[in-house]
């Protein structure tokens, strides 16, 4: 199965608890696009995932299409769609028809939740700011993100924050190892009215599948 992005955020987030020192240039930049998301109400996203990796000679791409609101969320890709209402977690494995039923621990969720991602760097990360360039005719902040750990996997995550929306619009992964993780996010939209029942899994529309109840 492909990899999936809320899997790659989780890992880098949930690895890390260590303090570290910051710069005010990056921090400010990060700080603006979490206030921004703060106050976005509801949004929604479409978002392609590149993976790479150098020894085993492996080229993958997929995408897929995230909305959230709040601690609400809702992925869904090719493979996999997960609800999440605030409390309980729904992972529909497409493949198999199967749905899992839990409910996150914080520290669970912290492996699941997009939303953090604005939040890695109060959380174990140095931060440096690399300056702003055009990328499709937009102008962009980069920031630089490096474990403060060094026996993590993770080398350096790069993450490039629209200038005049404060809106991620891509994410780099290195790690260690030679591969590596581009997400590009496309078409974000803010201040949608999503229903909350948006976040809940729905058996009506997935009659076949199995619910597996893990609570």
């Amino acid at each position: 199965m492909k990899k999936q992005v809320v899997l790659v955020l989780g890992f880098i987030i949930s690895i890390f608890s260590l303090s570290a020192q910051q710069n005010p240039k990056a921090v400010a930049v990060l700080d603006e696009a979490h206030a921004t998301y703060e106050k976005a109400g509801g949004v929604s996203a479409d978002f392609t995932v590149k993976v790479t990796n150098k020894k085993a000679k492996q080229n993958e791409s997929y995408s897929g299409k995230v909305i959230m609101k709040g601690n609400k969320f809702k992925y869904t890709s090719e493979d996999v769609e997960m609800w999440f209402d605030g409390k309980n977690q729904w992972v529909l494995n497409k493949e198999s028809d199967e749905v899992n039923l839990s409910t996150p621990t914080p520290a669970e969720l912290d492996a699941i939740n997009p939303t953090v991602l604005f939040q890695i760097y109060k959380r174990g990360y140095t931060c440096k700011y690399s300056g702003e360039k055009k990328v499709g005719g937009k102008s962009v902040d980069v920031v630089d993100l490096i474990p403060a750990n060094t026996k993590k996997e993770i080398e350096k995550i790069t993450v490039q924050i629209d200038k005049n929306q404060h809106t991620l619009t891509s994410i780099f992964i290195q790690n260690k190892n030679q591969s590596s993780q581009l997400i590009t996010i496309k078409n974000y939209k803010s201040g949608l009215n999503h229903a909350d029942n948006l976040f809940v899994f729905n058996k009506k529309q997935y009659p076949k599948a199995e619910v597996i109840d893990l609570r």
